[in-house]
């Protein structure tokens, strides 16, 4: 319906948009419709930003402009191209100080420590997070300060701070759930598994994976990474073929980030002693600027006899 919407006005507007304030709503209207089109086709739906861009731009509109740069961004960063992620979201941040909006330029901070967390470059990564959560926190923005305190979780996490992590996606599960944000409360829910797996709490991980597992509303990443750590929790059982299974598994689910797919192949690669899967997970991570791979493994086991399936 949105995007219905969206193309009535485009219908309307489009080449009879003379003053600033028609060429605004035209505008509006490109990047609403692309925002609905982005959640319904993924990037081949989104038409309309480049041109929603340029209005912005022709009308001096700066806090227009960082929010389509921004959602360019986020898209980049899921598909895994991560360089122009990088340089939107500096744009998107640059248009935000432009235009005044201290938490817009908040948020693309924290946007591109994400990739700098995920690349390993927690030192560049922390200084934004600090800043950012210092302006939400100021703003008395609950969300953002949730998403943010799992960013910090995330950067606990890749340096090897499994304490400090799991104490991070609590804190930011909480907040979450508080707020009636049960899709970015099951994210950092998730993530905590891994933290206490590292911490030696496996019952407590197991538990966890067993309730999410029976429910239906676990898609794309998150059930990627859900069934990778359940992939590590069948090996540590002894469960090699059962291990393999669930990281196939995991790597296939429509919707993964190139990333979180490197890193489930990684963990079958593991599993079976496989170099193939390995060798893909590696060849992703580089294209990603990720040096190494970035999470604890199962431990290695004996291949197992038949050869699994790369997806």
């Amino acid at each position: 319906e949105a995007r219905a919407l969206a193309v009535e006005a485009i219908g309307l507007l489009e080449g009879a948009a003379v003053t600033d304030d028609d060429k605004r709503v035209l505008a509006d209207a490109f990047r609403y419709h692309d925002i609905a089109a982005s959640e319904l086709e993924g990037d081949d739906g989104m038409l309309h930003l480049d041109r929603a861009l340029a209005l912005y731009d022709e009308v001096g509109d700066e806090l227009s402009m960082s929010k389509v740069l921004s959602l360019g961004g986020v898209r980049a960063y899921y598909r895994g191209d991560w360089t122009e992620a990088a340089d939107l979201y500096g744009r998107a941040k640059d248009a935000a100080d432009a235009g005044g909006d201290v938490v817009g330029a908040a948020i693309e901070s924290a946007n591109a420590a994400e990739i700098l967390i995920d690349q390993g470059r927690t030192g560049e990564a922390r200084p934004l997070i600090k800043s950012a959560l210092r302006v939400f926190t100021a703003s008395d923005n609950s969300y953002l300060v949730a998403f943010v305190t799992g960013f910090a979780g995330r950067a606990a996490m890749r340096d090897g701070d499994a304490d400090a992590a799991a104490a991070a996606f609590a804190d930011a599960a909480a907040r979450f759930a508080a707020l009636d944000e049960d899709d970015s409360a099951m994210d950092v829910r998730v993530r905590g598994i891994e933290a206490d797996l590292e911490r030696g709490e496996a019952e407590r991980a197991r538990a966890t994976i067993a309730e999410l597992s029976g429910r239906g509303d676990v898609q794309g990443p998150v059930r990627s990474r859900l069934l990778r750590l359940s992939a590590r929790v069948a090996a540590a059982d002894g469960d090699t073929e059962g291990a393999a299974a669930l990281a196939r598994d995991a790597a296939e689910v429509p919707g993964a980030t190139p990333f979180e797919r490197a890193l489930c192949l990684a963990e079958l690669a593991t599993v079976t002693g496989s170099p193939v899967p390995r060798a893909a997970a590696e060849s992703i991570l580089a294209d990603l600027g990720v040096t190494d791979i970035p999470l604890p493994l199962s431990s290695p086991t004996t291949p197992i006899p038949s050869e699994v399936p790369i997806p």
